[in-house]
Order: structure tokens, then C-alpha cells, then sequence
């Protein structure tokens, strides 16, 4: 791989490249448009490796939408490829580990919850959205530890994919409402006002594998 390709493959962080191009001028929309499927092999054609599931599907959506994206791109392996489900893989098809046929595929678990986020964002004016990182208190994390926060004048959305505490400046939205949003199911729990220029984001327990949240405060 020569530096110019490498200096330009983020991996996992795939809100970098949002962030790039949201730099280039003249400023035109942008979304990632292949960061991974849903029940495909991580290693794609390495059957030892994991699957990316849902909560990988909705790590980067959020991480992207949050960082300035017009959209998201959700996938599935099986209904990628139509995979029916007796083909054999000398086909052409029955490629990247997939487990199911196509149409039950339809009904994974990630593809019900994109409409979660659009919901989220369509609550509010989101195109007076945008980054925010300067409002984490402590200074930005790094690889899945990533809080992506996103606001504008009356709202902020704040993301924590490992669903762990975080605190932000909140001298801009004193007053506001605040609740956590649950990404896999589209919840929110109230929280209450918040009342300081300080506000320690502590995400509740849970005792499954969704425990990423959104820290939502609005007017």
C-alpha cells in the first residue's frame, strides 16, 4: 500500500472519513457507503473471525451520522448477495460465511433500528447540526471509547458505543431536558433538567451486549 492510500484508510474509525471530506471545498454531502453488513465475516473470508452484528451496524451509523453525514448505508450480508439459501458457493453465491437466506435476513435485528436514528435526527432542526467535540470534558477518546457528539443551539446528542460515563460542558444548554436513548430499541429515559455548566453523562447498567446510548438534551 503506497502513503497516499495509507494515509487515507481509517478502519473502524470511518467518522474520519466524514470529517474529511467535509473539508474539502466546495462543501458537498457525503456518507459512508459500505462500512459493513450485518452478518458478515469480519474477515470476510476467514470463517475463524466474527461476525459484524448489529451493534456493530449501529456504531457506525452513529459514529458517521453524528459526524456531519447526510445519510447512512445500512447492509446485510445474506440480502446483499440474495443468497437463497441451497446455492453452492462454486455459484458464485453462499459467499462471506453467510447463514441465512435472503429473506429471512430481511428481518435482522440492525435493519429495524436504522429507523431509530432517522427518528432521532428528524426530531430536530439537524442541519443546524453539527460536531462538537470540543464540548467533552477531558478531551476526545479514542477507537470504540469514542463519544460522537453532535448539537446544535437546541439540542445535543452524544453517543457512547461501550455505553460508558463521559462529561460535558453544558453552559450552552442550561435548561434543557436530557434523557438517554437506547439505540436497539429506540427508547429514551427521562433524566431530567440540566441545571449546571457541568454535567456527568452516566449511562444506566444493563446486563446484555446493547449497552451503547445517546445522551439526547433538548429544549
Amino acid at each position: 500500500m503506497d502513503n497516499k492510500r495509507a494515509e487515507g484508510f481509517f478502519g473502524e474509525d470511518n467518522w474520519k472519513y466524514v470529517l474529511r471530506d467535509r473539508e474539502r471545498l466546495p462543501l458537498k454531502p457525503t456518507l459512508d457507503a459500505e462500512p459493513s453488513y450485518e452478518w458478515i465475516l469480519q474477515g470476510l473470508h476467514d470463517p475463524t473471525q466474527p461476525y459484524w452484528r448489529a451493534k456493530h451496524v449501529r456504531r457506525y451509523a452513529y459514529w458517521s451520522v453524528f459526524a456531519g453525514a447526510c445519510g447512512h448505508t445500512y447492509g446485510d450480508n445474506a440480502v446483499m448477495q440474495f443468497y437463497g439459501g441451497k446455492e453452492e458457493p462454486s455459484q458464485g453465491v453462499n459467499s462471506y460465511g453467510v447463514r441465512e437466506d435472503w429473506k429471512t435476513s430481511l428481518h435482522h435485528e440492525g435493519s429495524g433500528q436504522m429507523k431509530y436514528l432517522k427518528e432521532l435526527m428528524t426530531s430536530v432542526n439537524f442541519t443546524e447540526g453539527e460536531p462538537k467535540d470540543k464540548l467533552l470534558i477531558g478531551g476526545q477518546r479514542e477507537k470504540h471509547e469514542r463519544i460522537a457528539i453532535f448539537a446544535g443551539a437546541d439540542f445535543l446528542f452524544a453517543y457512547t458505543y461501550l455505553g460508558k460515563a463521559f462529561e460535558l460542558d453544558t453552559r450552552e444548554y442550561k435548561g434543557f431536558e436530557a434523557w438517554w436513548f437506547t439505540p436497539s430499541k429506540g427508547i429514551y429515559s427521562y433524566l431530567g433538567k440540566i441545571e449546571g455548566e457541568r454535567f456527568k453523562a452516566c449511562p444506566p447498567e444493563v446486563f446484555d451486549e446493547d449497552v451503547d446510548r445517546v445522551l439526547v438534551l433538548r429544549r
